[in-house]
């Protein structure tokens, strides 16, 4: 992929070059931003799948300019038996003087798993100290011609926002519904149809 972003008056602004290689299980790729001062940033993806069981290994490396690592992304997902297990470990740039050029960031760790009809995804945040900063817990369920949605969310506090979503598909029409909630009130709420001929 070539893209060239050209400001008004026709100076160079941009341009970005990516390639992508994925044979024998091995998942890679490199993008790179150029501007009229050369390189400004590169991010190179480099990792490995396995079909059985399903298992992905990606480390996501952030280079500004030609030499300052800016960021290191460490990604594993497993499936197994239905259950999908995704662990996401984030170091970023540390500024001088540091024991180390890079520094941990934060973890998080996402579980989602059937049940019934319905699919249960868990997301958990802990920020630089390793300190619980947030937990997303959502459960889809489809029951035709019904599809809904919730998703709590909690913070180091507590209780953050509760949110609701439901879509039926009648004759041809989609009715639509959300609300969302926290303990001051209603923070939102949307109804609607879209008509299909």
């Amino acid at each position: 992929m070539l893209d060239v972003v050209v400001v008004p008056g026709f100076f160079f602004e941009e341009q970005i070059l990516r390639l992508e290689f994925g044979r024998w299980g091995v998942i890679t790729s490199g993008t790179a931003w150029l501007d009229n001062a050369g390189l400004a940033r590169t991010v190179w993806e480099m990792g490995y799948r396995l079909d059985d069981p399903s298992i992905s290994f990606l480390a996501v490396i952030d280079v500004l300019g030609w030499v300052t690592v800016s960021g290191l992304d460490l990604v594993l997902d497993l499936i197994m038996d239905g259950v999908r297990f995704t662990s996401h470990t984030a170091f970023v740039e540390t500024t001088p003087p540091a024991p180390a050029p890079i520094l941990f960031d934060g973890q998080a760790f996402a579980v989602a798993f059937p049940l019934g009809p319905a699919q249960i995804i868990t997301a958990t945040q802990f920020d630089a100290s390793f300190l619980f900063a947030g937990l997303d817990i959502g459960v889809d369920a489809r029951i035709e011609p019904v599809w809904l949605r919730s998703v709590t969310q909690f913070d180091g506090t507590g209780f953050v926002e509760q949110s609701l979503r439901a879509q039926a598909m009648v004759l041809g029409a989609t009715l639509e519904a959300l609300i969302a909630f926290d303990f001051s009130g209603i923070l939102r709420a949307s109804a609607g149809i879209a008509l299909s001929f």
